[in-house]
């Protein structure tokens, strides 16, 4: 029932609860290995889904929490699927520092899903608010995948239907205006 109704939503926050099935689906859909007579085919491709998992892993480093699938569209597209602790611990904000430096930001807003103060980690911005949404030019919009559902930001007409211009850390959507 959890895995069903898991599947059919859009966004996953119980995905630590279908985590004990999949073992039980990978060792009934283990029997799908044997679909070829030629055992170099058969193990070459599993040799080769192998390695393209391993290069996906590796190429999300070290955003790890983060994490999706490619055929689910990669980390990139993960924050349209899963948020909250199954996706998003606020753990870009050493990244968004060295962005926001990188890039010389200085109107930045940020909303994040998280309780460490982001000055911590020396991001200098100012709090975004859904319910006082600054309107003025040239500046960057900082909003965690959680805080971008669970707050609203994606029905806001500003927002609304637009991507992300960069994602920062895995989890901290950017967006400029």
């Amino acid at each position: 029932m959890i895995l069903f109704l898991s599947s059919i939503s859009k966004t996953i926050i119980v995905l630590r609860y279908v985590l004990p099935i999949i073992p039980l689906i990978i060792i009934y859909g283990s029997k799908a290995a044997n679909f070829s007579k030629n055992k170099v085919l058969t193990y070459g491709f599993i040799a080769f889904l192998l390695l393209w998992e391993i290069f996906n892993t590796f190429s999300v480093y070290p955003f790890y929490i983060s994490f999706y699938n490619e055929l689910a569209g990669g980390y990139k597209n993960g924050y349209k699927y899963a948020v909250d602790s199954n996706y998003d611990w606020g753990q870009g904000l050493i990244a968004l520092s060295k962005f926001q430096k990188q890039k010389k930001i200085d109107n930045l807003y940020l909303d994040y899903f998280g309780s460490v103060d982001p000055k911590t980690y020396g991001v200098d911005y100012k709090q975004l608010n859904i319910n006082s949404f600054p309107k003025n030019k040239n500046l960057t919009l900082a909003i965690s995948a959680s805080c971008y559902y669970f707050c609203g930001y994606y029905k806001l007409s500003y927002l609304a239907g637009k991507k992300p211009e960069r994602i920062i850390g895995g989890s901290i959507l950017i967006f400029n205006n």
